[in-house]
């Protein structure tokens, strides 16, 4: 027996070949220790390069995190994400070199494992801790860039099955454990191992060292690596509880709510509304252009129970095809900065419209012909279809409309209106939640579009928001309130003037002839009456 136990420890510190080449054991240890310091460099530069908006979402409830930033916070993730998996799939062939006597592949291949668990529950922490605001962007579509949140929900399901498995007792042993030559603590049998599965087959592991005193000091690395990630469990356990970890998710509860929320839109008692589709043309027409924004109120729907204040919809204002075209045409600048990604993304085109028409044809072919048919589409909103194209009358024929006008150049306006097209098709956010972009209410498809983006030179508008259960999310209300917090804020920029506030008449006043209505059955209103609706 004692010559038996000589020979294995001979064995196990002498060289042996993978795959034809010969290894020494000290190579398996620098190549484990090799990747354990590429996760930890990657995690402290994934840190630095997102520390900032971290800050924001961690200390700032309402920040929406903005599409550049969002852009920026995927591409580092899945750079760090890579890396985290580049030896996933080796890394199920633990067993296979027990085995074949592989004692040092096997430790290497161990000392990755655990290297790959710490920096994910580490990772996880930091989303966790810098809030829902920042770890909604992982858990949401971003197809812009092709980025699918399915990764990260696994990498967050295996990450929450360390906690689960950790609940486990400890250091179990006995004859239960060794009748059968499957159990998972059998080293040379284990499958997808645990933090905890490692932490519990330490002495196996120890044992494949023998007295070789490189593999020795991989194993004090696999002990290190067990230590500090059941470590970073701890501080993982409590976040989870205080941590809506998928919260771009659209999960069963997402399904009953659109229900809900639809059935109440249907609903709506017979009145009439004050604003007369006549003179919303002819008002139209004279004082609206590309680019302006709405907000309207409409008296006796039942779905207006569940949103904030008077002002219950947003909407953007295109105008009919002709002056959308008529508008933009002669902008040098905006014609300009078209024509560039019209050469940057290979297409046949050379300035805004036609950069439109080759990018969204189905969409710009259908907004053109609305206007030959004689029922042209003058807004695109965010409906229970999504968001779509609409019509004046069936857009603002309500009760109360105000239309705000962003105080930005031509091309600032093309560009917020170019991700609108972007957005025609997405669906409805039952949710309303302003960090979500891939789908869209009304005010949300408003606050997305004209949002500042430094890469693009795009000024924007700076949104007052709300927290709707813990989330940043925009009412009709918020765009009114926007406009009159900057009126009455000299510190604050003017990015918004009003440009009319159609203001629905009741019986009384329709009735007093000294007071004729500008709008049939609605009047002008003022900045103060504007204010007084809030």
């Amino acid at each position: 027996m004692k010559t038996l136990f000589v020979s294995f420890l001979i064995v196990t510190s002498l060289p042996f070949s993978i795959m034809g080449k010969e290894y020494q054991s000290s190579d398996f240890h620098k190549s484990a220790a090799s990747f354990d310091k590429q996760l930890q460099d990657a995690l402290l530069d994934f840190v630095s390069a997102t520390k900032d908006i971290a800050y924001q979402t961690t200390f700032t409830p309402r920040y929406i995190v903005r599409y550049h930033e969002r852009e920026k916070l995927i591409n580092e993730y899945e750079k760090l994400n890579l890396l985290i998996h580049t030896h996933d799939e080796e890394l199920e062939k633990v067993t296979y070199h027990i085995r074949k006597k592989n004692n040092a592949k096997a430790l290497e291949l161990i000392r990755i494992r655990t290297a790959k668990y710490k920096a994910m529950l580490s990772l996880m922490n930091y989303m966790m801790m810098s809030g829902e605001n920042f770890i909604s962007v992982f858990s949401d579509d971003f197809e812009d860039i092709k980025y699918y949140s399915k990764h990260f929900e696994k990498d967050f399901k295996e990450t929450k099955s360390q906690l689960y498995d950790s609940n486990r007792t400890h250091n179990r042993s006995g004859r239960d454990h060794m009748d059968s030559p499957y159990n998972r603590y059998h080293l040379n049998y284990i499958k997808s191992p645990t933090i905890t599965d490692f932490y519990n087959l330490n002495r196996q592991i120890s044992k494949l060292a023998g007295n070789d005193n490189d593999l020795k000091t991989l194993v004090e690395n696999i002990n290190d690596d067990i230590e500090e990630s059941r470590q970073e469990l701890t501080a993982f356990k409590r976040l989870l509880k205080e941590t809506n970890w998928n919260a771009g998710h659209y999960n069963f509860l997402y399904a009953l709510k659109e229900f809900i929320l639809k059935s109440f839109s249907y609903v709506a008692l017979p009145i009439k509304h004050a604003i007369q589709v006549e003179e919303l043309k002819k008002v139209s027409e004279r004082e609206f252009e590309p680019g302006d924004i709405g907000a309207i109120q409409r008296y006796g729907k039942l779905s207006n129970i569940v949103f904030k204040g008077n002002w219950t919809h947003g909407l953007m204002f295109l105008g009919k095809y002709s002056k959308f075209n008529k508008y933009f045409k002669d902008d040098l600048e905006t014609n300009e900065v078209f024509a560039k990604r019209c050469n940057d993304e290979l297409m046949k085109c050379h300035d805004y419209m036609s950069y439109l028409h080759e990018k969204y044809p189905k969409s710009m072919s259908q907004y053109k012909t609305s206007e030959k048919k004689g029922r042209p589409y003058v807004t695109l909103e965010g409906l229970k279809p999504g968001v779509v194209f609409m019509e004046l009358g069936p857009s603002m024929a309500w009760d109360n409309l105000v239309i705000l006008r962003p105080n930005l150049s031509k091309k600032d306006k093309a560009l917020a209106l170019e991700r609108t097209f972007k957005s025609i098709g997405k669906k409805y956010d039952y949710s309303f939640n302003g960090n979500s972009y891939s789908r869209f209410v009304c005010t949300e498809l408003i606050q997305y579009s004209y949002e500042t983006n430094p890469n693009e030179q795009k000024e924007g508008i700076e949104w007052d928001v709300n927290l709707v259960m813990g989330k940043p999310a925009m009412y009709g209300f918020d765009l009114v309130q926007t406009f009159i917090n900057q009126v009455e804020d000299p510190q604050r920029d003017q990015q918004l003037s009003l440009v009319v506030y159609m203001k629905a008449l009741n019986k009384r006043e329709l009735n007093e002839k000294s007071k004729r209505p500008e709008f049939g059955t609605s009047k002008r209103g003022s900045i103060q009456e504007l204010k007084d609706t809030l």
